[in-house]
């Protein structure tokens, strides 16, 4: 194959690979266009059809660089929403994208006005997954988009998605690449994927209820003069379309273009605003970025109505049908070959790429579907299934056309195979399929239940001969609807009869059997036997579609078949010699991440974090993964209990493996990946070379001991364990149980624990909203030392826990007031006494006391400033931080000494000035710090409270929703009497001030004048 690559991109044209899987296909392809490529300044193109295949190309890459020394650039580019920092990127794709073109027009957007050259040099320098793109990007305030995108202009590889090509973005990658067609060396990954792909990016749907939903978005908004206008047209749309649908009759009905054009031009004119259908669409476009701007519910219905109607427009051959029921409009493109030709013909070579098993098969009865045809299946199921697991301790994967087969058979299971099932669920999220991945990995005799064509027959790769059998149950054949039969008609039209029927129906449906059936083996080592449970796949109309390299075994004994196969000679021989070529792939290379079933004790505690680091692949954060080798009994650790890491650190503390883990980072053997939200770890390629070599790494297991405590942290006590299980996610209750304790014993654990800074929490957590402003001024009456006294002046619901917590949160806020004064002066006196810069978060981390190895081998733990404000969270210090540099008494400069840009603190002038003469630093605390629990003006509070009752009956939402007390202590401090003055109030956002800034200034105004007034008569 790599020789016929080479060919081909040597003379230029097309090549169509059909190979095996296991023999290297993705650097057979990238190896020679690649180096054709760098000699002859062409750019590669890998094109796959999903995220995760991103991944298998990029570690390609990274080898080839590594092991042949070749100086090259790649990129690895997403979708720009999906690598997008912004809120925006929540919103539907078609408003995102309007919204991100207004942001860069108007500048609004930071990241996109942020140009950074050294980003931009930095991933271009190295070679990087999208997230870890995303991350740096994001970090330096560049546009992660942008920056790849400009970066691809030098790049010799972007892996990309097909859209990149086949859709209107290929213009401006020409564009910013400053290339031609002939320049680009094509390489489609799942090619069999690229005709729905297209067909999918241009097809449209527009319903009468998505047209009055549409509607009601441009209403709701402001009235803007031009979303009037809108409104009555849509309004006289959605009239003619439900005549339209009156005088229809039966299910589906082809539609000519000409016909909705026609009456929409037709009502628009007639309009009291005259327009026109083209320009009515774009007028939907700008509108829907307009509302999206000002609104918390968008508008993707009014650009779902925008695009349908530039879509329908198209001159390009397309099924067009109106379903009675419920009502819509449907626009399906039926030839993508008129997009992909000319840019596959004007390419400089193309190479497309699919996988394929190898496989033994046969079939069962599916024409008649009943309850004793599924009983059927399920009975020959798990005899297949129960030979995979007691001849080969192997995991059987089936998988169905539908969740509702799927459904009407798994309910025939043997009751005994219940616990071996694990069934994929419709809308289940990212994570969840990775449960179930990671679940089947670490056991045998499983038995996985998919559905065709969905992400764990198609997206994932078994590896590691982790299926040895694949059971395919029917046929994913498309339903005969309209949009089908024009398809089958336009290409028995173009091609002849038998070819429509073959093309626009059967082809679609083998392809995905072959890509479900592929699963099972994924090397040149695995063996496998795969079940096609359909009599229909020995007909010839179906043996015709199968490659020519499949061996059909049709007959009824299948588990005999099954357990002679797995028995054979052969078999045994081949899982024999896999099994001695994954040891020594293990060794050379670090491709696998396969887990083992157990953990040797005796390996070093280092190469046990990164194991299950790189296990986990990017899935996990730090407190997780580290909760997990301590054995968590969380609810979210379920699923991964059964792995072979689970509790197997259970002897150290788990300040202990957090120091592991610093010094892990620090030395990057790992790396931090994922958002700001849900920060994620990852292993490096230093840290598989370590897995690899097996020695583990002496400077981390030297620095900790089995059942000994790192430095600084405490004998261990009732309340530390308390603070562990809180830390990894455990309400009160939820430990009470697994400690067997009293909740109330639990609760003044919590509060000592809140009261000394030692867990994060929010009083939100514990203690009802609408208790917590009764419990503090009780406790402001009555004094917080006798909880009796507070009890007898709160409402019977109050509970003792409630005063217990809050009195916590209080007595905290108290501690920090005290020692507010001299905040600056110690981030100053620590500046000086260092012999080297640092950043905002290194400071932080020495003024709160970390236990990170870092400090401690530096000697800064012995700093009289280690801990100064261990009273304060990293957040909280850095945040006062930030305070210091906008005032001038700090400044800023870039380092680049690590060969990566970064920020580094200075003292000022006005700094050494004050830190010399000691004198006071007037700073304003972030509102966290500040002590809001209390007031000197409760009559204001109560009529806040008073207005924010009324306000919230009216919108029938909790009063809380509208303001926390908070919010309201703090106005009644401040007493703001302009909006400017509000904007810097907690809570107070650019929408609440509109929404409610007018009502709360009237408020504080006459409670202002009324005191002022009575202030001069006292005087």
């Amino acid at each position: 194959m790599l020789e016929d690559v080479r060919e081909i991109i040597n003379v230029g044209g097309t090549l169509i690979a059909h190979a095996p899987t296991g023999i290297g296909k993705t650097a057979a392809a990238l190896a020679p266009a690649l180096e054709y490529a760098v000699k002859n300044d062409k750019i590669v193109f890998f094109l796959t059809s999903k995220q995760s295949q991103h991944k298998i190309v990029i570690d390609t890459l990274k080898l080839i660089k590594n092991k042949k020394n070749v100086d090259f650039t790649a990129i690895d580019i997403i979708s720009k929403q999906a690598m997008c920092p912004r809120g925006i990127a929540k919103e539907y794709y078609a408003v995102f994208n309007e919204l991100c073109k207004i942001g860069q027009k108007t500048g609004e957007c930071s990241y996109a006005r942020n140009y950074n050259k050294d980003v931009t040099h930095y991933i271009t320098e190295n070679i990087l997954h999208v997230e870890e793109l995303k991350d740096i990007c994001t970090s330096m305030g560049a546009c992660p988009h942008k920056t790849a995108s400009n970066a691809i202009a030098n790049a010799h590889v972007a892996v990309c998605d097909y859209n990149y090509v086949f859709s209107d973005i290929l213009e401006t990658i020409l564009d910013k690449t400053n290339r031609s067609l002939s320049d680009m060396i094509l390489i489609i990954d799942e090619a069999h994927n690229l005709p729905d792909r297209i067909r999918n990016h241009l097809s449209r749907e527009l319903s009468v209820n998505a047209l009055r939903e549409a509607a009601r978005e441009v209403k709701s908004a402001n009235a803007h003069v031009e979303n009037k206008i809108i409104h009555n047209h849509l309004t006289k749309i959605i009239r003619s379309f439900n005549e339209f649908a009156k005088d229809v009759s039966g299910d589906e009905h082809n539609i000519e273009k000409r016909v909705i054009v026609n009456s929409i031009n037709k009502v628009l004119s007639e309009s009291l605003d005259p327009t026109d259908y083209d320009t009515f669409a774009n007028t939907l476009k700008d509108a829907s970025a307009r509302i999206a701007e000002n609104s918390e519910d968008g508008a993707s219905y009014v650009m779902n109505v925008a695009e349908f109607l530039a879509g329908w427009n198209t001159d390009l051959p397309c099924s067009r049908v109106f379903s009675s029921s419920p009502p819509a409009f449907s626009l399906k493109l039926l030839d993508p070959s008129l997009i992909s030709r000319d840019i596959i013909a004007g390419v400089h070579a193309a190479v497309e790429n699919r996988l394929i098993a190898v496989t033994k098969g046969l079939t069962t009865l599916y024409e008649s579907r009943s309850e004793s045809m599924y009983e059927r299946m399920a009975e020959k199921i798990s005899k297949i299934a129960g030979v995979v697991k007691n001849t080969v301790q192997g995991n059987t994967a089936v998988f169905f056309p539908s969740y509702a087969l799927l459904n009407d058979v798994v309910k025939y299971f043997p009751e005994e195979m219940n616990e071996r099932i694990l069934t994929e669920r419709r809308n289940m999220s990212k994570r969840q399929k990775n449960h179930l991945y990671n679940k089947l990995r670490k056991s045998s005799g499983r038995v996985l239940m998919g559905v065709q064509a969905g992400s764990l027959s198609e997206g994932l790769d078994y590896e590691d001969n982790m299926l040895k059998a694949v059971i395919i149950v029917g046929l994913q054949l498309s339903p005969p609807t309209l949009y089908v039969k024009n398809l089958k008609r336009y290409y028995a039209d173009k091609f002849g009869g038998e070819k429509g029927m073959l093309y626009g129906y059967t082809y679609p449906a083998v392809s995905k059997v072959l890509q479900a059936a592929g699963r099972g083996i994924r090397s040149e080592t695995d063996v496998g036997a795969i079940i096609l449970m359909d009599f229909r796949f020995s007909l010839p109309r179906y043996m015709k579609c199968l490659p020519p390299d499949y061996d059909i075994k049709i007959t009824e004994e299948t588990e005999r078949i099954c357990e002679e196969f797995f028995r054979s000679e052969f078999v045994i021989d081949a899982m024999r010699k896999a099994q001695s070529v994954r040891g020594e792939r293990m060794r050379k290379e670090a491709d696998g991440d396969a887990v083992p079933d157990s953990i040797d004790e005796n390996i070093p505690v280092s190469l046990q974090i990164l194991g299950f680091i790189k296990d986990m692949d990017g899935k996990l954060g730090k407190n997780k993964i580290i909760g997990i080798l301590r054995g968590s009994g969380a609810k979210w650790a379920v699923g991964y209990d059964k792995g072979g890491y689970f509790n197997k650190l259970d002897n150290f503390s788990r300040d202990d493996i957090s120091i592991a883990f610093d010094r892990l980072l620090e030395e990057k053997y790992i790396v931090k990946g994922g958002d700001l939200m849900y920060p994620t770890i990852s292993v490096t390629e230093k840290g598989q070379k370590a897995i690899i070599d097996g020695c583990g790494v002496k400077s981390v297991d030297g620095l900790i001991k089995p059942k000994k405590k790192g430095f600084g942290e405490k004998v261990s006590s009732t309340v530390d364990e308390t603070a562990v299980l809180f830390r990894e996610g455990h309400g009160f209750e939820e430990i009470s149980k697994i400690r067997g304790l009293k909740t109330s014993t639990i609760t003044e654990h919590l509060a000592k624990l809140i009261e000394n800074n030692e867990i994060k929490a929010n009083l939100d957590d514990f203690v009802k909203p609408e208790h917590q402003e009764l419990i503090k001024n009780a406790v402001a009456s009555a004094g917080d030392e006798r909880l009796s006294n507070v009890k007898d002046m709160l409402p019977e619901d109050v509970s003792y826990d409630e005063i217990k917590i809050t009195r916590a949160f209080l007595r905290r806020a108290k501690i920090k007031e005290d020692k507010g004064d001299n905040i600056a002066l110690k981030i100053f006196g620590l500046m000086e006494t260092l012999d080297f810069h640092a950043g905002r978060t290194l400071l932080a981390n020495i003024l709160i006391g970390s236990k990170s190895k870092k400090l401690i081998d530096q000697n800064i733990h012995k700093s009289e400033y280690y801990g100064a404000l261990k009273e304060y969270t990293g957040k909280e210090v850095t945040g006062i931080i930030d305070r210091l540099i906008d005032k001038g008494y700090l400044a800023i400069k870039t380092s680049y000494s690590t060969g990566f840009p970064r920020p580094l603190l200075y003292l000022t002038e006005l700094s050494k000035q004050a830190s010399a003469s000691k004198e006071k630093v007037e700073l304003e605390l972030p509102g966290k710090i500040k002590d809001q629990t209390t007031t000197k003006n409760q009559e204001l509070v109560n009529k806040l409270k008073i207005w924010r009752k009324k306000v919230a009956d009216e919108e029938k939402i909790p009063p809380y929703c509208v303001f926390h007390d908070r919010t309201l202590i703090e106005i009644s401090n401040s007493l703001p009497v302009t909006k400017e003055g509000l904007a810097g109030t907690h809570g107070f956002g650019e929408k609440r001030i509109k929404q409610y800034g007018d009502a709360i200034l009237e408020i504080v105004r006459a409670y202002k004048s009324k005191n002022d007034a009575l202030s001069k008569l006292r005087y």
